[in-house]
């Protein structure tokens, strides 16, 4: 599970903010997103600790935007 804003950041473990992806901080997706974190950013992976993530779009399945709502639902651009 992968915080899109971090837990040290002050990241909630909440629907709008945690996603699904594969393999650890160092392999898989999420490997990739850590070492990635402008394109992660772009792509709505990494959000600002400022932000809040239920109003900032991610490229769900890595294709489609969409906002995560709090309530675990997906709400498609």
């Amino acid at each position: 599970m992968h915080h899109r804003v971090k837990r040290g950041q002050g990241g909630l473990w909440c629907p709008s903010n945690i996603v699904a992806v594969c393999g650890s901080g160092t392999t898989g997706c999420h490997g990739w997103i850590e070492h990635h974190p402008d394109t992660a950013e772009a792509k709505g992976f990494h959000v600002r600790p400022w932000c809040d993530p239920a109003l900032t779009a991610i490229r769900y399945r890595w294709s489609q935007w969409a906002l995560l709502t709090v309530e675990g639902g997906v709400d498609y651009q």
